[in-house]
């Protein structure tokens, strides 16, 4: 049981590292891609990925702490860890709808657009 449990928490922390790779790289080509066409949505889909890479930092960190055994201090061991990093999910997740909220009407009231781009070159 001991060798069942280590095995999946192995896969499951090889997941959550590809996923910060892959939610970095999609990240940068997102908000390249939003910068260069003045697209919202692609900067807030950028804005998204971002955090689903600082979500996943988080859930690392947080996973070994909430794993450790009950000692003197915390006699029932440590998982309100999860509670507290689902609450820091949730405020990163309040910022990120702010700032996305903030940059859509700031692009209504100016009246920027966004840019056509030539796929050929």
């Amino acid at each position: 049981m001991y060798y069942l449990r280590k095995t999946s928490e192995i896969h499951i922390l090889r997941a959550l590292h590809l996923s910060i790779v892959l939610n970095a790289l999609l990240f940068i080509f997102k908000v390249v891609g939003g910068i260069v066409s003045r697209s919202t949505a692609l900067l807030a889909d950028g804005s998204d990925s971002l955090l689903n890479v600082i979500s996943n930092m988080i859930t690392f960190k947080y996973y070994h702490e909430a794993r450790r055994p009950p000692d003197e201090e915390h006699p029932y061991g440590h998982l309100k860890y999860e509670a507290f990093a689902s609450m820091l999910v949730l405020i990163l997740m309040s910022i990120t709808l702010s700032f996305i909220a903030f940059m859509t009407v700031d692009r209504i009231i100016t009246g920027i657009h966004v840019k056509k781009l030539n796929p050929i070159g």
